[in-house]
């Protein structure tokens, strides 16, 4: 088999499992790209938009879990917002 151009010797499980550990490399790269996101000075759409892409595709990953919340502005959106950014 090849990769990167590269000729490598492997039989297929040992391939699945090198495909499987790459994959596992490419999502640990966004996950903390999205901790890092949340500590930003501005939260843009972008940023939101973002994170709820990586936490929605993180549903088989044992150590992220999501609950779905309506949202309820108790304060306001503008206080609530301040809020948030703050948890």
């Amino acid at each position: 088999m090849t990769f990167a151009g590269e000729q490598f010797d492997l039989s297929d499980t040992q391939w699945k499992d090198m495909k499987d550990c790459k994959r596992d490399v490419e999502w640990l790269v966004q996950d903390e790209i999205a901790a890092a996101m949340r500590n930003t000075l501005s939260v843009t759409e972008q940023t939101l938009e973002m994170v709820a892409k990586h936490v929605k595709d993180s549903t088989n990953k044992h150590s992220c879990r999501y609950t779905k919340e309506a949202l309820n502005y108790v304060f306001g959106a503008s206080m609530s917002h301040e809020m948030f950014l703050e948890v």
